[in-house]
């Protein structure tokens, strides 16, 4: 994962071979990072505004360490385990309520 100013972030390999740079919280493009790069076929760097969405060459993403995710399955457990250490009012009302009920069911109580 790569961490500025602007988020966390990693990478998802696309069909051409470039890397869409994605937040790690909910897989929403970046739009703009805090590093001196530019984006495949694009004229000025990632540190301006790109509405599109940033897709950068694969030797740019190794060289400022961004993780690459070419199997979308471990792209969600990483925005997964990203959401599930949030902590809400949601989540915690939720959490109660389990409890109330006795908890996490044990394994096999199905």
């Amino acid at each position: 994962m790569y961490k500025d100013n602007y988020g966390i972030f990693f990478g998802r390999l696309n069909r051409h071979g470039d890397v869409m740079v994605l937040h790690v919280g909910d897989g929403a493009a970046v739009t703009r990072m805090d590093c001196n790069i530019y984006p495949v076929g694009a004229n000025f760097s990632v540190q301006y505004e790109h509405p599109e969405g940033i897709v950068i060459s694969r030797g740019d993403a190794d060289s400022i360490g961004l993780d690459i995710e070419d199997d979308p399955r471990r792209a969600a457990a990483i925005m997964g385990r990203k959401g599930g250490s949030v902590r809400s009012e949601k989540k915690s009302a939720a959490a109660q309520e389990n409890g109330r009920k006795g908890g996490r069911p044990r394994k096999g109580d199905f």
